[in-house]
């Protein structure tokens, strides 16, 4: 406790003006969220409350999925989009040399600002390393990344490591009890080598997407120097002309529920082909998708490594973008 206080008053000493103090307390005196999972209570089941019950239950909430009413697919679409992928993926298989936009070798610095955008104090992935290897490595280093990366790049493949990834469980806020495994939310901690990769792949798609108007320009989430405060503005906007005309606005808000668990990958392959990302690109989001395994972490309880089959690992930087940005547009 002394050596808490003697640090609070230390940085109080230190701060320039009143915010800092006040921000510099919040910091301080802010009680950490709680994650601890409660004895778990799936539908139709007795409670779980031991870690391997619990974990059998979490690893069936989201990685199974169980949420989807099988009974409510389209099998003809369904089938044509296999054939249609698997067409695809063989069409690409034979392609030996590509001239996409988006398939130049990639450079030293978009390694340098993939690791500048990693965040420091982050836990690390199922390899155990750390941001901070990577943030203050010197140039040698970052050259044998390079090396590496366009290994995976040219060849359209990911080691296993890199897809490997711990899943560990945050409490969704604003939840009236926890004993419910969707009042959850999965997070994938996956290695640092492949947060770098993405965030290079990242970088390319956005600026591909927005260069040739994929998304629609009314599209605020997801997307650089938008907002979805910019949405409200807009909306809130219309309301009030279409009160002064005396007209009614009316306003369908819809909230799909588990989207990163959803997502089917072999429809969304098909989707991002026939919007023009081929090529390298394509063929290495599709090893990105594929044989990922994972395994749950909680409570000082690790599980059995998995399979995860369908969606997507949610924590990613490129999935943030290639899957939530795009995913009004894919649906269409």
């Amino acid at each position: 406790m002394e050596e808490w206080n003697s640090k609070l008053i230390e940085r109080f000493n230190s701060s320039r003006n009143s915010r800092e103090i006040w921000t510099t307390y919040k910091k301080m005196t802010k009680k950490k969220d709680c994650n601890t999972i409660l004895p778990l209570i799936a539908e139709g089941n007795a409670p779980a409350f031991s870690e391997e019950e619990k974990c059998t239950i979490l690893q069936d909430t989201f990685f199974k999925g169980g949420h989807l009413r099988r009974d409510e697919y389209d099998d003809t679409f369904y089938k044509e989009t296999m054939e249609e992928y698997e067409n695809i993926c063989n069409m690409e298989d034979k392609i030996q040399t590509t001239k996409h936009k988006l398939d130049y070798e990639i450079t030293s610095d978009e390694v340098e600002d993939a690791i500048f955008a990693l965040e420091i104090g982050k836990s690390p992935g199922a390899d155990d390393h750390f941001p901070e290897l990577f943030k203050f490595a010197g140039p040698n280093f970052i050259e044998a990344m390079r090396v590496m990366i366009n290994l995976s790049w040219n060849n359209g493949k990911l080691p296993t490591e890199w897809k490997t990834a711990n899943v560990k469980f945050l409490r969704k806020q604003g939840k009236t009890n926890y004993y419910s495994p969707s009042s959850y939310r999965p997070i994938s901690l996956t290695s640092v080598m492949c947060k770098i990769t993405e965030r290079i792949i990242l970088n390319r798609l956005a600026a591909f997407i927005e260069g040739m108007q994929i998304i629609d320009i009314n599209q605020e989430g997801f997307r650089k120097n938008h907002s979805t405060s910019n949405c409200l503005l807009r909306f809130i906007q219309n309301v009030i002309e279409k009160y002064n005309k005396g007209e009614i606005t009316l306003a369908c808000l819809i909230d799909l529920e588990k989207a990163y668990d959803s997502i089917w990958r072999e429809g969304l392959m098909v989707k991002l082909h026939k919007l023009g990302i081929q090529g390298k690109t394509w063929k290495w989001i599709k090893n990105f998708l594929n044989n990922r395994m994972a395994k749950c972490i909680f409570d000082g309880f690790i599980g059995t490594e998995f399979e995860t089959n369908i969606g997507l690992p949610q924590g990613l930087c490129a999935s943030s973008y290639s899957v939530q940005h795009l995913y009004k547009r894919f649906s269409e």
